[in-house]
């Protein structure tokens, strides 16, 4: 408890609580970026395909699965969990075992 006493003092001295001063002007050009206009990759068919077009794609590419290693189905699991728990994927639970047998079927390891 002494220690903040003592440090309160000292940072209220060093300056806290007073107001920056102002920096250089902000830069208000507007920058474009032209990304290429690839096409959709042509994903593999296999039982759950289309819970992990309608899931997947609003958030990232799906050229992301195609560019996967190969995984185990507990190691695709934890990866599905991440993107709902971690990122906020919004689909529900009744989705997630189809997309992960999808994942399983199309990058799954051997």
């Amino acid at each position: 408890m002494r220690a903040r006493l003592v440090l309160v003092p000292l940072a209220l001295a060093a300056g806290c609580g007073r107001h920056p001063e102002p920096g250089p002007a902000q830069d208000t050009m507007v920058h474009t970026l032209a990304l290429p206009d690839l096409p959709p990759p042509d994903l593999p068919d296999a039982p759950g395909r289309a819970t992990l077009l309608g899931a997947c794609s609003t958030c990232h590419t799906l050229r992301y699965v195609l560019d996967q290693p190969p995984l185990t189905r507990g190691q695709w699991a934890a990866e599905v969990d991440k993107m709902r728990h971690t990122y906020g994927a919004p689909f529900p639970d009744e989705m997630t075992a189809p997309i992960v047998d999808y994942l399983v079927a199309v990058r799954g390891t051997p």
